[in-house]
Protein backbone atom coordinates (compact mmCIF):
# COMPACT_ATOMS: atom_id res chain seq x y z
CA UNK A 1 0.00 0.00 0.00
CA UNK A 2 3.00 2.39 0.40
CA UNK A 3 4.31 1.64 -2.93
CA UNK A 4 3.06 4.27 -5.76
CA UNK A 5 0.91 2.02 -7.68
CA UNK A 6 -0.77 2.87 -10.77
CA UNK A 7 -3.32 0.45 -10.97
CA UNK A 8 -3.38 -0.79 -7.10
CA UNK A 9 -6.01 -3.22 -7.74
CA UNK A 10 -4.31 -5.23 -10.42
CA UNK A 11 -1.33 -6.58 -8.16
CA UNK A 12 -2.39 -10.52 -7.98
CA UNK A 13 -1.51 -13.68 -7.48
CA UNK A 14 -2.87 -16.36 -10.17
CA UNK A 15 -3.04 -19.97 -11.15
CA UNK A 16 -3.95 -21.77 -13.77
CA UNK A 17 -5.14 -25.53 -13.63
CA UNK A 18 -5.89 -28.26 -15.88
CA UNK A 19 -9.54 -29.81 -15.01
CA UNK A 20 -11.86 -32.22 -16.23
CA UNK A 21 -15.30 -31.10 -18.29
CA UNK A 22 -17.22 -31.98 -15.53
CA UNK A 23 -16.80 -28.80 -13.62
CA UNK A 24 -19.22 -26.19 -15.09
CA UNK A 25 -19.81 -22.52 -13.95
CA UNK A 26 -22.61 -23.40 -11.51
CA UNK A 27 -19.90 -26.33 -9.91
CA UNK A 28 -17.23 -23.57 -9.78
CA UNK A 29 -19.55 -21.12 -8.31
CA UNK A 30 -19.87 -23.79 -4.88
CA UNK A 31 -16.50 -24.88 -5.01
CA UNK A 32 -15.41 -21.00 -4.66
CA UNK A 33 -18.22 -20.42 -2.12
CA UNK A 34 -17.16 -22.90 -0.14
CA UNK A 35 -13.48 -21.57 -0.34
CA UNK A 36 -14.43 -18.30 0.73
CA UNK A 37 -16.43 -19.47 3.64
CA UNK A 38 -14.18 -21.31 5.34
CA UNK A 39 -12.22 -18.80 4.78
CA UNK A 40 -12.83 -14.77 6.18
CA UNK A 41 -9.16 -13.57 5.01
CA UNK A 42 -11.29 -13.47 1.26
CA UNK A 43 -13.81 -11.17 2.22
CA UNK A 44 -11.16 -8.65 3.31
CA UNK A 45 -12.04 -4.95 1.16
CA UNK A 46 -9.23 -2.29 1.64
CA UNK A 47 -10.05 1.63 1.46
CA UNK A 48 -7.92 4.70 1.93
CA UNK A 49 -9.26 7.71 4.32
CA UNK A 50 -7.29 10.84 4.48
CA UNK A 51 -4.20 9.12 3.72
CA UNK A 52 -4.96 6.31 5.97
CA UNK A 53 -5.48 2.32 4.38
CA UNK A 54 -7.79 0.49 6.44
CA UNK A 55 -9.25 -3.10 6.02
CA UNK A 56 -12.42 -4.90 7.15
CA UNK A 57 -14.53 -7.91 6.04
CA UNK A 58 -17.42 -7.85 3.47
CA UNK A 59 -20.55 -9.15 5.09
CA UNK A 60 -20.64 -11.73 1.84
CA UNK A 61 -18.12 -12.36 -0.96
CA UNK A 62 -19.62 -14.23 -3.67
CA UNK A 63 -16.61 -15.02 -6.65
CA UNK A 64 -17.60 -13.98 -10.01
CA UNK A 65 -17.15 -17.24 -12.30
CA UNK A 66 -16.62 -16.79 -16.03
CA UNK A 67 -16.70 -18.78 -18.76
CA UNK A 68 -15.23 -18.73 -22.22
CA UNK A 69 -14.73 -21.24 -25.27
CA UNK A 70 -12.08 -21.21 -27.35
CA UNK A 71 -12.57 -24.38 -28.78
CA UNK A 72 -13.12 -23.98 -32.12
CA UNK A 73 -9.21 -22.28 -32.26
CA UNK A 74 -6.44 -23.13 -32.89
CA UNK A 75 -4.28 -23.63 -30.77
CA UNK A 76 -1.50 -20.87 -31.06
CA UNK A 77 -4.69 -18.50 -30.81
CA UNK A 78 -6.26 -20.26 -28.01
CA UNK A 79 -2.80 -19.68 -26.08
CA UNK A 80 -3.33 -15.54 -27.39
CA UNK A 81 -6.28 -15.54 -26.14
CA UNK A 82 -5.49 -17.28 -22.82
CA UNK A 83 -2.85 -14.75 -22.19
CA UNK A 84 -5.32 -11.67 -23.49
CA UNK A 85 -8.39 -12.28 -21.22
CA UNK A 86 -6.37 -13.43 -18.15
CA UNK A 87 -4.49 -10.20 -18.32
CA UNK A 88 -8.00 -8.14 -18.46
CA UNK A 89 -9.50 -10.40 -15.76
CA UNK A 90 -6.75 -9.61 -13.54
CA UNK A 91 -7.65 -6.31 -14.19
CA UNK A 92 -11.09 -6.30 -13.00
CA UNK A 93 -10.28 -5.96 -9.39
CA UNK A 94 -11.62 -3.53 -6.94
CA UNK A 95 -9.78 -3.10 -3.75
CA UNK A 96 -12.91 -1.19 -2.04
CA UNK A 97 -15.90 -2.53 -3.40
CA UNK A 98 -14.74 -5.92 -4.77
CA UNK A 99 -14.33 -7.99 -5.95
CA UNK A 100 -10.80 -9.43 -5.08
CA UNK A 101 -11.27 -13.02 -6.07
CA UNK A 102 -12.39 -13.88 -9.60
CA UNK A 103 -12.59 -17.43 -11.68
CA UNK A 104 -12.72 -18.35 -15.21
CA UNK A 105 -13.19 -21.51 -17.40
CA UNK A 106 -11.51 -21.96 -20.59
CA UNK A 107 -13.04 -24.67 -22.84
CA UNK A 108 -9.61 -25.38 -25.02
CA UNK A 109 -11.55 -28.36 -27.43
CA UNK A 110 -9.54 -31.16 -27.94
CA UNK A 111 -6.62 -29.33 -25.31
CA UNK A 112 -8.91 -29.90 -22.45
CA UNK A 113 -10.52 -27.30 -19.60
CA UNK A 114 -8.50 -25.06 -18.01
CA UNK A 115 -9.83 -22.74 -14.49
CA UNK A 116 -7.97 -19.47 -13.80
CA UNK A 117 -8.14 -18.43 -10.20
CA UNK A 118 -6.94 -15.14 -9.72
CA UNK A 119 -6.50 -13.33 -6.04
CA UNK A 120 -5.04 -10.15 -4.84
CA UNK A 121 -2.00 -10.27 -3.53
CA UNK A 122 -2.95 -8.53 -0.19
CA UNK A 123 -5.55 -11.70 0.37
CA UNK A 124 -2.82 -14.54 -0.17
CA UNK A 125 0.42 -15.63 0.16
CA UNK A 126 2.24 -18.61 -1.14
CA UNK A 127 1.54 -20.47 1.83
CA UNK A 128 -2.19 -19.52 1.35
CA UNK A 129 -2.21 -20.88 -2.59
CA UNK A 130 -0.79 -24.23 -0.87
CA UNK A 131 -4.23 -24.34 1.53
CA UNK A 132 -6.30 -23.69 -1.02
CA UNK A 133 -5.00 -26.05 -3.64
CA UNK A 134 -5.49 -28.68 -1.15
CA UNK A 135 -8.87 -27.11 -0.22
CA UNK A 136 -9.72 -27.18 -3.64
CA UNK A 137 -8.76 -30.77 -4.49
CA UNK A 138 -10.87 -32.12 -1.34
CA UNK A 139 -14.03 -30.04 -2.74
CA UNK A 140 -13.06 -31.59 -6.07
CA UNK A 141 -13.40 -35.24 -5.08
CA UNK A 142 -16.32 -34.29 -2.68
CA UNK A 143 -18.26 -32.91 -6.40
CA UNK A 144 -17.56 -35.89 -7.75
CA UNK A 145 -18.49 -38.32 -5.04
CA UNK A 146 -21.82 -36.37 -4.81
CA UNK A 147 -21.28 -35.46 -1.23
CA UNK A 148 -21.63 -32.60 0.79
CA UNK A 149 -18.96 -29.81 0.21
CA UNK A 150 -16.65 -29.42 3.84
CA UNK A 151 -14.07 -28.23 4.65
CA UNK A 152 -11.81 -29.20 7.96
CA UNK A 153 -12.12 -26.81 10.12
CA UNK A 154 -10.89 -23.43 10.60
CA UNK A 155 -7.17 -22.41 12.28
CA UNK A 156 -6.62 -18.79 13.96
CA UNK A 157 -8.18 -15.92 11.79
CA UNK A 158 -6.18 -13.40 9.99
CA UNK A 159 -7.60 -10.58 11.62
CA UNK A 160 -6.49 -12.18 15.15
CA UNK A 161 -3.22 -12.84 14.55
CA UNK A 162 -3.54 -9.40 13.26
CA UNK A 163 -4.40 -8.11 16.78
CA UNK A 164 -2.03 -10.14 18.60
CA UNK A 165 1.20 -8.46 16.32
CA UNK A 166 -0.30 -5.12 17.56
CA UNK A 167 -0.05 -6.22 21.02
CA UNK A 168 3.69 -7.71 20.32
CA UNK A 169 4.95 -4.51 18.81
CA UNK A 170 4.78 -2.93 22.15
CA UNK A 171 6.51 -5.57 24.07
CA UNK A 172 9.62 -5.48 25.89
CA UNK A 173 10.34 -8.88 23.82
CA UNK A 174 10.60 -6.92 20.28
CA UNK A 175 12.17 -4.10 21.66
CA UNK A 176 14.66 -6.15 22.38
CA UNK A 177 15.52 -6.95 18.62
CA UNK A 178 15.81 -3.42 17.70
CA UNK A 179 19.86 -3.26 18.02
CA UNK A 180 19.82 -5.84 15.89
CA UNK A 181 17.72 -4.42 13.17
CA UNK A 182 19.49 -0.34 13.50
CA UNK A 183 22.43 -2.01 12.85
CA UNK A 184 24.94 0.31 10.81
CA UNK A 185 26.06 -2.38 8.64
CA UNK A 186 22.37 -3.01 7.05
CA UNK A 187 22.76 0.66 5.37
CA UNK A 188 25.45 0.07 3.47
CA UNK A 189 25.59 -1.96 0.24
CA UNK A 190 27.09 -2.14 -3.67
CA UNK A 191 23.88 -0.31 -5.75
CA UNK A 192 23.20 -2.38 -8.60
CA UNK A 193 24.78 -0.93 -12.03
CA UNK A 194 22.33 -0.04 -14.49
CA UNK A 195 22.29 0.49 -17.94
CA UNK A 196 19.50 3.19 -17.84
CA UNK A 197 19.42 4.78 -14.06
CA UNK A 198 16.78 7.70 -15.40
CA UNK A 199 15.07 4.90 -16.65
CA UNK A 200 10.99 3.76 -15.38
CA UNK A 201 11.27 0.42 -13.53
CA UNK A 202 7.88 -0.01 -14.83
CA UNK A 203 6.18 -4.03 -14.96
CA UNK A 204 6.07 -3.64 -18.88
CA UNK A 205 9.55 -3.91 -18.80
CA UNK A 206 10.06 -6.66 -16.62
CA UNK A 207 11.97 -9.47 -18.37
CA UNK A 208 12.28 -13.23 -16.93
CA UNK A 209 14.94 -15.56 -16.61
CA UNK A 210 15.04 -18.95 -15.65
CA UNK A 211 16.41 -22.83 -15.68
CA UNK A 212 15.47 -25.78 -14.15
CA UNK A 213 17.41 -28.70 -12.28
CA UNK A 214 16.57 -32.06 -13.68
CA UNK A 215 14.94 -34.70 -10.93
CA UNK A 216 17.93 -36.36 -9.85
CA UNK A 217 19.50 -32.49 -8.92
CA UNK A 218 16.43 -31.63 -7.28
CA UNK A 219 15.66 -34.27 -5.29
CA UNK A 220 20.10 -33.99 -4.33
CA UNK A 221 19.21 -30.03 -3.92
CA UNK A 222 16.63 -30.58 -1.44
CA UNK A 223 17.45 -33.55 0.62
CA UNK A 224 20.83 -34.93 -0.05
CA UNK A 225 23.13 -32.15 0.13
CA UNK A 226 21.99 -30.53 3.12
CA UNK A 227 23.86 -33.57 5.41
CA UNK A 228 27.12 -32.11 4.87
CA UNK A 229 26.66 -28.79 6.94
CA UNK A 230 23.25 -29.26 8.26
CA UNK A 231 21.98 -26.38 5.98
CA UNK A 232 18.45 -25.21 4.87
CA UNK A 233 17.61 -24.88 1.07
CA UNK A 234 17.31 -21.43 1.45
CA UNK A 235 21.05 -21.12 2.91
CA UNK A 236 22.52 -23.20 -0.56
CA UNK A 237 20.39 -20.70 -2.91
CA UNK A 238 21.57 -17.69 -0.98
CA UNK A 239 24.91 -18.65 -1.07
CA UNK A 240 24.60 -19.13 -4.48
CA UNK A 241 23.03 -16.16 -4.70
CA UNK A 242 25.78 -14.23 -2.85
CA UNK A 243 28.16 -16.06 -4.87
CA UNK A 244 27.19 -15.02 -8.17
CA UNK A 245 26.78 -11.79 -7.02
CA UNK A 246 30.47 -11.49 -5.69
CA UNK A 247 31.57 -12.63 -9.62
CA UNK A 248 29.43 -10.23 -11.34
CA UNK A 249 30.14 -7.17 -9.50
CA UNK A 250 33.14 -8.00 -7.52
CA UNK A 251 31.00 -7.22 -4.10
CA UNK A 252 31.66 -10.03 -1.37
CA UNK A 253 28.09 -8.13 0.35
CA UNK A 254 25.20 -7.97 -1.02
CA UNK A 255 21.98 -6.04 1.15
CA UNK A 256 18.74 -7.83 -0.09
CA UNK A 257 14.84 -8.37 1.12
CA UNK A 258 14.33 -11.82 2.19
CA UNK A 259 10.80 -12.63 1.96
CA UNK A 260 9.59 -15.65 4.83
CA UNK A 261 6.15 -17.66 5.76
CA UNK A 262 6.09 -14.54 8.08
CA UNK A 263 4.03 -17.55 10.18
CA UNK A 264 6.44 -17.30 13.44
CA UNK A 265 5.23 -19.48 16.67
CA UNK A 266 5.43 -16.52 18.52
CA UNK A 267 1.90 -17.09 20.07
CA UNK A 268 0.98 -20.52 22.27
CA UNK A 269 -2.51 -19.64 21.52
CA UNK A 270 -2.10 -19.13 17.52
CA UNK A 271 -2.24 -21.89 15.52
CA UNK A 272 -2.03 -20.99 10.97
CA UNK A 273 -1.93 -23.99 9.42
CA UNK A 274 -5.06 -23.55 7.76
CA UNK A 275 -5.13 -19.77 7.78
CA UNK A 276 -5.27 -17.74 5.15
CA UNK A 277 -3.70 -14.32 3.96
CA UNK A 278 -0.86 -12.34 3.46
CA UNK A 279 1.16 -13.28 6.43
CA UNK A 280 4.35 -12.73 4.50
CA UNK A 281 7.74 -10.92 6.47
CA UNK A 282 10.07 -9.12 4.67
CA UNK A 283 12.90 -7.81 6.04
CA UNK A 284 16.50 -6.50 5.17
CA UNK A 285 19.95 -9.01 5.16
CA UNK A 286 23.44 -7.87 4.63
CA UNK A 287 24.51 -11.54 3.09
CA UNK A 288 28.36 -11.90 2.57
CA UNK A 289 30.40 -14.97 1.05
CA UNK A 290 34.07 -13.80 1.91
CA UNK A 291 35.28 -17.21 0.28
CA UNK A 292 37.65 -18.35 -0.49
CA UNK A 293 35.87 -21.78 -0.58
CA UNK A 294 32.53 -22.69 -1.09
CA UNK A 295 32.54 -24.34 2.27
CA UNK A 296 33.50 -21.13 3.84
CA UNK A 297 31.06 -19.65 2.12
CA UNK A 298 28.27 -21.66 2.75
CA UNK A 299 29.22 -21.65 6.43
CA UNK A 300 29.24 -17.81 6.62
CA UNK A 301 25.83 -17.50 5.49
CA UNK A 302 24.18 -20.21 7.40
CA UNK A 303 25.60 -18.15 10.13
CA UNK A 304 24.23 -14.52 9.13
CA UNK A 305 20.89 -16.37 8.18
CA UNK A 306 20.93 -17.93 11.74
CA UNK A 307 21.53 -14.81 13.89
CA UNK A 308 18.10 -13.48 12.21
CA UNK A 309 15.68 -13.14 15.56
CA UNK A 310 12.34 -15.28 14.87
CA UNK A 311 12.55 -15.31 10.89
CA UNK A 312 13.13 -11.65 10.64
CA UNK A 313 9.17 -11.04 11.94
CA UNK A 314 9.89 -8.21 13.92
CA UNK A 315 11.34 -6.37 11.19
CA UNK A 316 8.38 -5.13 9.96
CA UNK A 317 6.39 -4.57 13.37
CA UNK A 318 9.35 -2.47 14.62
CA UNK A 319 9.06 -0.77 11.22
CA UNK A 320 5.44 -0.12 11.11
CA UNK A 321 3.64 -0.72 14.76
CA UNK A 322 5.96 -0.02 17.24
CA UNK A 323 6.51 3.88 19.14
CA UNK A 324 7.96 6.20 16.55
CA UNK A 325 10.90 6.54 18.72
CA UNK A 326 11.71 3.27 17.80
CA UNK A 327 10.52 3.18 14.14
CA UNK A 328 12.78 6.33 13.24
CA UNK A 329 16.13 4.50 14.09
CA UNK A 330 15.66 1.66 11.32
CA UNK A 331 16.84 2.81 7.84
CA UNK A 332 13.37 2.37 5.08
CA UNK A 333 15.46 2.78 2.23
CA UNK A 334 14.53 0.31 -0.30
CA UNK A 335 17.15 -2.52 -2.09
CA UNK A 336 17.37 -3.64 -5.19
CA UNK A 337 17.34 -7.37 -4.59
CA UNK A 338 14.29 -9.94 -3.33
CA UNK A 339 14.95 -12.87 -2.62
CA UNK A 340 12.13 -15.49 -1.56
CA UNK A 341 12.12 -19.40 -1.67
CA UNK A 342 8.23 -20.81 -2.56
CA UNK A 343 8.55 -24.38 -1.42
CA UNK A 344 7.38 -27.34 -3.71
CA UNK A 345 4.34 -26.13 -4.70
CA UNK A 346 3.42 -29.40 -6.84
CA UNK A 347 2.78 -31.00 -3.28
CA UNK A 348 -0.77 -29.85 -3.26
CA UNK A 349 -1.60 -31.39 -6.26
CA UNK A 350 -3.29 -34.32 -6.95
CA UNK A 351 -3.05 -35.25 -10.53
CA UNK A 352 -5.48 -38.27 -9.90
CA UNK A 353 -7.73 -35.59 -8.27
CA UNK A 354 -8.44 -34.05 -11.81
CA UNK A 355 -5.99 -30.94 -10.82
CA UNK A 356 -3.07 -30.39 -12.45
CA UNK A 357 -0.89 -27.43 -13.02
CA UNK A 358 -1.37 -25.56 -16.27
CA UNK A 359 1.40 -24.22 -18.38
CA UNK A 360 -0.38 -21.51 -20.53
CA UNK A 361 0.55 -17.91 -20.14
CA UNK A 362 -2.04 -15.81 -18.28
CA UNK A 363 -0.77 -12.86 -18.55
CA UNK A 364 1.72 -9.94 -15.76
CA UNK A 365 -0.09 -10.47 -12.71
CA UNK A 366 0.43 -6.77 -12.28
CA UNK A 367 -0.39 -3.79 -14.45
CA UNK A 368 2.15 -2.96 -17.05
CA UNK A 369 2.05 0.28 -15.76
CA UNK A 370 2.56 -0.35 -12.28
CA UNK A 371 6.38 0.80 -10.78
CA UNK A 372 8.12 -1.99 -10.01
CA UNK A 373 10.44 -1.93 -6.53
Amino acid sequence: LEQPLARPAHWNRSFLLEISSELTVDAVRSLMDALVGAHDALRQRFQQRNGVWSARYAASAPVPVDRHDLSQQPYAEQREALARLGYALKDTLDLENGPLFRAALFDLGPGGHRLLLTIHHLLVDSVSWHILHEDLQRLCDQLQRGEKLELPPKSTPYQYWAARLHEYAQSEALQGELAYWARPCLESASALPLDHPAGENRASTLHSASFALDPLQTRALLTRVHAAYDTRIDDLLLCALARGWRAAFGAASLRLHVEGHGRGSLFDDVDLTRSVGWFTAIYPLLVSAPGPSRADDIAAIKAQLRAVPNDGLGYGLLRYLAPAAMRARLDPSDVQVSFTYLGQLDRALDPAAGLRTATEDTGLDTHTSNLRR
